[in-house]
């Protein structure tokens, strides 16, 4: 159990942590002019809501693997609860 709940911790750090970045810095991110959805003509509405899914979202993947990372956390202080006392009883 605790190397299935390491091995979701690390994908999904990796995740957040990439998806953060590129959320913060725009990487990746489709603008108005450069998204499919623009080229085909569709419009894009001042919510970003659009009329077509885009195959890929930073900001999807960035939540879900937050709330992922979020629920395997929570496991591993479950799991690691005693040593995690000892540790903060020695400070």
């Amino acid at each position: 159990m605790r190397r299935f709940i390491s091995i979701i911790l690390t994908i999904a750090f990796i995740i957040v942590s990439v998806t953060g970045l590129q959320l913060t810095f725009k990487i990746g991110l489709p603008t108005k002019e450069n998204s499919p959805i623009a080229q085909q003509g569709q419009e894009i509405s001042t919510t970003g809501n659009t009329k077509q899914e885009t195959s890929f979202s930073p900001k999807k993947a960035h939540e879900l693997a937050g709330f992922i990372f979020l629920g395997a956390g929570l496991v591993h202080i479950g799991l690691n609860r005693k040593p995690l006392l000892r540790y903060l009883k020695l400070r």
